[in-house]
This record gives C-alpha cells, sequence and structure tokens, in this order.
C-alpha cells in the first residue's frame, strides 16, 4: 500500500473486505481484481465513503450496479492491494494501533451490521472475525456479546450475531452506519 490515506482509513478497508470484499486473480487477463459489494438503496453514504478513501490512496475504481439485486460493486484493479488484502490475517490486528483497529470495527460494522436505535448487531459465519472484532471492541472499553444464531430453514452454515453497546457512537469511529443514527456535533 502507498499509505496516503490514514491508519483509521486503511483499517476500514480492511474491515469492509472482511465483511463484503472479493478478491481473485483471473489468469487469463492476468487482472487482480478487488471488488466490495454494497447495498444499493441504503449504502450510498459508505459507497462514496469508501470511494473517496480507494481514490485518495490512488487507485482507479469501476462503480456498477449488479444486476442480481439492490448492490452497487466497487471494482478495481491492482497487484498491490490484492496481495495486502490477500496476505492480511486477522491475527495480525493484535500489532496494529488503536486507530487501525478502530477503522477496522467500523468497516465491519458498515459491511455486516444493522445499526438501530438502541443496539448495533453484527452477523456474520466467520467466528473468527467476529471473536477478533469482539476482542478490539473490549480493548477500546465498548461491551459486546457473541452468541451462535438460531438456524433458519433457508441458512446453509452457521452463523453469529455480535451486539455492540451503542457506546461506540462516543470512540473516534468513522462508521457510516453509526453516523447515520448518531451524528457528531
Amino acid at each position: 500500500m502507498k499509505e496516503k490515506i490514514s491508519k483509521k482509513q486503511l483499517g476500514y478497508v480492511v474491515g469492509v473486505y472482511y465483511g463484503d470484499g472479493y478478491i481473485y486473480y483471473d489468469k487469463k487477463s492476468r487482472h487482480y481484481s478487488i471488488e466490495f459489494s454494497l447495498n444499493s438503496l441504503k449504502d450510498l453514504d459508505i459507497l462514496k465513503f469508501l470511494k473517496e478513501i480507494l481514490i485518495k490512496e490512488g487507485y482507479n475504481l469501476f462503480i456498477k450496479k449488479d444486476k442480481r439485486g439492490n448492490w452497487f460493486v466497487i471494482k478495481m484493479y491492482s497487484k498491490q492491494l490484492y496481495s495486502y488484502l490477500k496476505e492480511y490475517k486477522l491475527q495480525n490486528l493484535k500489532r496494529e494501533t488503536k486507530d487501525f483497529k478502530i477503522g477496522f470495527i467500523s468497516g465491519v460494522i458498515d459491511a455486516e451490521a444493522y445499526v438501530g436505535n438502541s443496539t448495533i448487531e453484527v452477523i456474520n459465519t466467520d467466528l473468527e472475525l467476529l471473536k477478533i472484532t469482539k476482542q478490539i471492541l473490549n480493548e477500546i472499553n465498548i461491551s459486546s456479546s457473541l452468541k451462535k444464531r438460531v438456524r433458519s430453514k433457508k441458512d446453509t452454515k452457521d452463523s453469529f450475531r455480535l451486539l455492540v453497546s451503542t457506546k461506540i457512537k462516543k470512540a473516534k469511529h468513522i462508521s457510516q452506519k453509526v453516523l447515520r443514527l448518531y451524528p457528531t456535533k
């Protein structure tokens, strides 16, 4: 990474990637692709925010509407970012700065959470992701609880629910979903 962006913004990109990102290498065209999928009806603020970060870092983006539903896909080609995200392991978060960790949590929330008046609920099938997110929340004194969800008939995998205290609104987060409900003054 060129790191023209802050540690918090870099953490945000990694968090969104772990929530709703996808990378792949096309051997035929020799393209290193990175994609982020966002809800086109609700997440225009997240789309704009993520786009600004990636452009600031110097990436050229393509934004397309997914034909399968109400989704926007931010797509870009970069061997450097592809390699960074492919090699980035969740265990690396233990060594990151507080700003990076807060950015990461903000990205996970924007990719995976429901934010309501009294609750923030992150649902995912990746238990390791949620456990590490919970550890980071504990480090910054934000309470959370992690539980296995009851499987519905349409679920193909077990999923887990991380409930996050709305105290996160007082942290120096950059979550666009949290800012929608709890704007800073």
